[in-house]
């Protein structure tokens, strides 16, 4: 399985900081999945762990921090960037670790 996943969050991710990614509305996955979260020039892949669903405006600072962000405003602000306005929205977020490369 593949997702889509900006080039800039790929190192976050090799680096175990960035732990989730949130997707707009409601997404099945299957856990213990492999995935390869893959940007336009590099790619990490990853072991699915779980996933938790919840609207756009109950994403809280643990889940900004699980996804790299230092702030839930922030993790919010590129959210709405890729996706447009969210608010009220379903969101699922996918929790995962990085395998060795």
């Amino acid at each position: 399985m593949n997702m889509l996943l900006n080039d800039e969050f790929i190192p976050a991710v090799k680096a175990g900081t960035k732990r989730s990614t949130v997707r707009k509305g409601v997404r099945s996955i299957e856990l213990g999945a492999m995935c390869r979260l893959q940007g336009e020039h590099d790619y990490a892949d990853v072991s699915i762990n779980g996933t938790t669903f919840k609207l756009f405006d109950e994403l809280d600072s643990a889940d900004a921090i699980r996804d790299g962000f230092e702030s839930v405003d922030e993790l919010r602000r590129v959210l709405t960037d890729i996706y447009g306005p969210l608010e009220g929205e379903p969101v699922t977020i996918i929790r995962f670790t990085v395998l060795p490369s």
